[in-house]
């Protein structure tokens, strides 16, 4: 038969550089993750504050019209404003809470 001849320090040297290329494209692809995942969670938490903004501005607006109405319209228009009040809050401490993983990896990732 015939023999072969394996040098152990370049099979060493070649399976850490594998190792080393597979870790870096894991961690780049972590990284690009995290960035998109952060922007998609950014974009919507803005949007959610425009809607809400927009909201406000209506009811604010109806209000204005309102204010020569009736004492009973006027405690409706009240629960409205606290109602989307309390949505909204609630809506942004969703996005807050879910956004937060995303930032705290992103700082530990050393960019």
């Amino acid at each position: 038969g015939e023999t072969y001849t394996v040098s152990l320090e370049e099979l060493i040297f070649y399976i850490n550089q594998l190792i080393d290329e597979n870790i870096d494209r894991i961690y780049q692809g972590s990284k690009q993750y995290i960035i998109e995942q952060f922007e998609k969670d950014t974009k919507t938490f803005f949007q959610n504050i425009q809607q809400y903004l927009g909201e406000y501005q209506d009811l604010m607006n109806l209000s204005l019209t309102t204010q020569q109405q009736s004492e009973e319209k006027q405690e409706l228009m009240v629960k409205q404003l606290k109602s989307l009040e309390n949505s909204s809050k609630e809506q942004i401490n969703n996005v807050t809470n879910n956004i937060e993983p995303y930032i705290d990896s992103l700082l530990s990732l050393n960019l």
